[in-house]
């Protein structure tokens, strides 16, 4: 992964890294190694007169309130300070299983019959964004809406990468 990052910033391609639901304890590691500029919240750009509203679109899931409560927590910056305080193998060793345990929780679990993400990016679309591109999901999918378009990347590490190629 670190290698195709080096590789596309070495092509002059600029990478701004958008944080999601695994990405808050990471530090400033992709700033200070790469000079890659992170952003929190939501992104919205005008490309070639085309509206763009990018998200990570984490807590955007229906039936999602237990994340976006731990969100919350998992965001405030006292628990961060003191999560750098443990020892660097006890704090990937946590990190490791959380993730797991969640990505296992989070492909079993039954969020509705509606998916609230791509909810999400058609009312986006409705309120004139050309292109709406989300994440979280892991499972790309493109979806066109009147002459709009939802984008799902998938897993940014395997799949786009494929897209990008």
């Amino acid at each position: 992964m670190f290698n195709k990052i080096d590789e596309l910033l070495k092509n002059g391609i600029k990478i701004t890294y958008l944080a999601g639901n695994h990405d808050f304890w990471r530090g400033n590691y992709f700033k200070e190694e790469f000079e890659i500029e992170i952003q929190f919240k939501d992104i919205e750009k005008i490309i070639d007169n085309k509206r763009f509203y990018i998200s990570h679109g984490d807590g955007l899931a229906y039936k999602d309130l237990g994340y976006r409560i731990l969100k919350k927590i998992f965001r405030n910056r006292i628990l961060q300070k003191l999560y750098y305080l443990i020892h660097p193998d006890l704090g990937i060793w946590i990190a490791k299983n959380t993730s797991s345990t969640s990505r296992e929780y989070t492909n079993k679990k039954d969020y509705s019959e509606k998916d609230g993400l791509k909810d999400f990016a058609f009312k986006k679309i409705d309120e004139g964004f050309d292109y709406v591109i989300l994440g979280h999901r892991h499972k790309p999918e493109i979806v066109k809406k009147k002459n709009s378009y939802y984008i799902n990347l998938g897993d940014w590490i395997e799949q786009l990468f494929v897209w990008l190629l």
